[in-house]
């Protein structure tokens, strides 16, 4: 009954689902959104029996909006992040966007907080910190999804929000006629970011960019959150079922090799990946298979029979099949209850 699954995962885009060996370890933040602060004109509500981060409104133009969480206490390695999100626009299509935002924002003080479709105040000043830009306003043909560190772009690619902006309030914050983006942050592999518009799968935007920024960054303490505006053409951006997972480091020795508590979908060429072990519950255990030719016969047998009496520190438990310290009649019993091929 354990879910091991990463926050978002699976989401379709990968080939294998993975478990494997690491010195990173997992945490989830359970609700996100129950804490952190509001800035600007973000809001929560509870509308229509959904919940929702309003960053800005429709119907206020001029108006900016910002979210952050409450800094992680650990020294974040990677990302994992989904949500939903849509736009409502009484009179019209999109109008300017969102960010997504990772980095130190423990200083909010002087407008710090403002932000939109390309980031925040706090990452252009100090030139530091990851803003995912959502650009949904499509008159000037430069709608698409970048990649920020700091004030510098460092990849782009074209997307078109028209499909997930309404003109009905109710419309617009139904689950099932929201988009799911989901962003992967590694620090020794980059930003990746994919998108699964209502009723499509999950279609990656761009993988593995911007890691050149993150080599020897301290991110202890960091907060992540949204930023959103509202120009000449106001709307509604709505954000809900936030999932946040950070992988740190843990603060022991002898950590190395140690087994991360998640696993993911991740691509085919992740060289992570250790082994994927799948058991068919119909399956007959082979116990008393005791040299592994897949076959319960005379060679088992003989097997128990030599190694017959007390286990001990010179007379090993090979044989011991029913873990009693002794290698005896219940021993033998198993074989013989087993005996045949393995299924």
């Amino acid at each position: 009954d354990w879910n091991g699954w990463a926050p978002g995962e699976p989401n379709e885009t990968g080939n294998y689902g993975s478990l494997f060996g690491s010195s990173r370890f997992f945490n989830s933040l359970d609700e996100p959104e129950e804490n952190g602060e509001l800035f600007g004109s973000a809001q929560f509500v509870n509308d229509f029996g959904h919940s929702r981060l309003k960053l800005v409104a429709d119907g206020f133009p001029s108006t900016w909006g910002t979210w952050i969480s409450e800094p992680l206490p650990d020294e974040v390695i990677g990302i994992n992040v989904s949500f939903k999100i849509s736009f409502k626009n009484l009179n019209g299509g999109p109008g300017d966007g969102f960010s997504f935002l990772f980095g130190d924002l423990s200083d909010t003080s002087n407008g710090r907080a403002s932000g939109g479709e390309w980031g925040i105040n706090a990452f252009d000043e100090d030139n530091a910190g990851l803003a995912v830009c959502s650009k949904t306003y499509p008159a000037l043909g430069d709608n698409g999804v970048s990649g920020k560190w700091g004030s510098e772009q460092f990849t782009f690619e074209s997307l078109d929000f028209s499909s997930i902006t309404y003109n009905v309030y109710e419309q617009a914050l139904d689950p099932n006629n929201m988009a799911t983006m989901y962003i992967n942050w590694q620090k020794d592999s980059g930003v990746s970011v994919a998108i699964a518009f209502p009723s499509n799968n999950p279609v990656m935007i761009w993988e593995d960019q911007g890691a050149e920024y993150l080599e020897g960054i301290n991110t202890g303490n960091w907060n992540f959150g949204f930023a959103a505006r509202n120009g000449g053409i106001d709307m509604d951006v709505l954000i809900g079922d936030i999932t946040f997972g950070y992988e740190f480091e843990p603060d022991i020795e002898n950590a190395d090799g140690s087994p991360r508590n998640t696993f993911d979908d991740t691509y085919n060429g992740n060289l992570r990946r250790s082994a994927i072990i799948e058991y068919d519950p119909k399956t007959k255990a082979c116990t008393g298979d005791l040299n592994g030719d897949g076959h319960i016969g005379i060679g088992d047998l003989l097997t128990v029979i030599e190694n017959w009496g007390p286990c001990n520190k010179d007379q090993p438990c090979h044989a011991d099949l029913d873990e009693d310290e002794i290698v005896a009649i219940g021993d033998l019993l198993l074989i013989i209850s087993n005996w045949g091929p393995c299924n």
